[in-house]
């Protein structure tokens, strides 16, 4: 075959056509890209949001890798300045559906001991069924902290049809409630104790 007649050839206009259709599959593959990428500090401000329903002032702080966890791992951790003594962090609980992984925000007050406010899904790893997880189960799992003798979050009276991802999102719970006590509780009440002592010093010169 000549390179007339190839050039001429089924075999040629079905390659040209596969070319083309890579060509525009590719550009628009770049646009889409383009229009829906979602930048990490815009995906932190949509966390914020959800939580707080409003814009609030944080500083970052790096996550403490001497404080050692077993069943989570703290990825993200933030020091909301607006509201005193609460920190949100993005914590990864691990032991989920078919060994993946749950990834939540978690938001921490250590105004008055260790408490966790909220908890929110960010993302998961295999978790078929993790939308049968509720925000109503979430806050379930929170208000454990309410009951006499509480230590550590459980799936105790919480079914969603999601048990190993909702075991994964308990283990984030606890994973950020032993980091910010490890991490920040003991400083929060010494400063609270420094305040006190100046409250009576104050009263004392009074």
């Amino acid at each position: 075959m000549t390179a007339k007649q190839f050039f001429k050839s089924k075999a040629f206009k079905c390659i040209v056509t596969l070319l083309a259709i890579l060509l525009v599959c590719g550009v628009m593959l770049t646009i889409c890209n383009a229009l829906f990428f979602v930048s990490a500090e815009e995906k932190l401000q949509r966390a914020i949001s959800k939580i707080y329903g409003e814009e609030v002032e944080y500083n970052i702080a790096e996550p403490d890798s001497s404080v050692t966890l077993t069943s989570s791992r703290v990825e993200e951790v933030y020091e909301i300045t607006t509201y005193e003594g609460d920190y949100l962090l993005k914590v990864t609980g691990f032991e989920g559906y078919s060994g993946g992984t749950v990834t939540c925000w978690v938001l921490a007050n250590v105004s008055d001991g260790v408490k966790i406010k909220k908890i929110t899904i960010d993302s998961n790893v295999n978790q078929s069924f993790i939308w049968k997880v509720s925000d109503g189960a979430l806050q379930t799992l929170v208000g454990k902290q309410d009951a006499a003798g509480f230590e550590k979050f459980d799936m105790d009276g919480i079914k969603t049809g999601a048990s190993y991802s909702m075991g994964a999102i308990s283990n984030a719970a606890n994973g950020a409630l032993e980091y910010v006590k490890a991490k920040y509780a003991a400083a929060s009440a010494y400063l609270f104790r420094g305040a006190e002592c100046a409250i009576v010093l104050q009263g004392g010169n009074a």
